[in-house]
């Protein structure tokens, strides 16, 4: 319904702009936390507990 008449080339550079925007993004984050967000689920699922959520 939307994507058939996005072209290929199109699809192509859309995803290279959300791949950048993704590393922009967790450069940043990175800046100021130790862990991800879903590493912090993964640990907590993992040892059952809360772990600390520390800054750098």
């Amino acid at each position: 319904m939307g994507l058939e008449f996005v072209s290929p080339i199109n699809k192509v550079i859309i995803s290279i702009i959300i791949f950048a925007i993704q590393i922009i993004y967790s450069v940043i984050w990175f800046k100021f936390f130790k862990m991800g967000p879903l590493e912090k689920v993964w640990r907590y699922m993992t040892y059952g507990r809360r772990i600390a959520y520390n800054k750098k």
